[in-house]
């Protein structure tokens, strides 16, 4: 009886921490690089370099407001592979820590260059 008992404890021991591991809900954007800033790059989907050369920054904000667009925090050394009009795909954790703006502010857990 004892023996059954440990072994049942045991085994909800273990069922509960295999459920400890990290739950991340990653998902991927594609687009073109918009905007870079020091710590930044905004990346707007669905839309070709030609709609946002030449564009205000107010307009450009209002354009990524309305198209889904995202700003990811990446560090400086990694911002300097990337260059404006780029198209990219950016992975992030859609349930990650994300500034309140319009657009809003994710860290991107990994950034590609898209391949043609």
């Amino acid at each position: 009886m004892i023996k059954s008992v440990l072994l049942l404890l045991l085994c909800t021991v273990l069922l509960g921490c295999s459920s400890l591991e990290d739950q991340t809900n990653t998902t991927e954007l594609k687009g073109i690089i918009a905007d870079i800033t020091k710590s930044k790059l905004l990346i707007i989907p669905d839309i070709k370099p030609n709609e946002i050369k030449n564009i205000e920054k107010s307009e450009l904000i209002m354009l990524a407001s309305d198209n889904d667009g995202i700003y990811f925090h990446l560090p400086y050394n990694k911002l300097q592979q990337f260059q404006l009009y780029e198209t990219v795909i950016v992975k992030y954790d859609v349930d990650g820590n994300v500034e309140e703006s319009d657009p809003p502010i994710y860290e991107a857990i990994d950034i590609s260059h898209n391949p043609k």
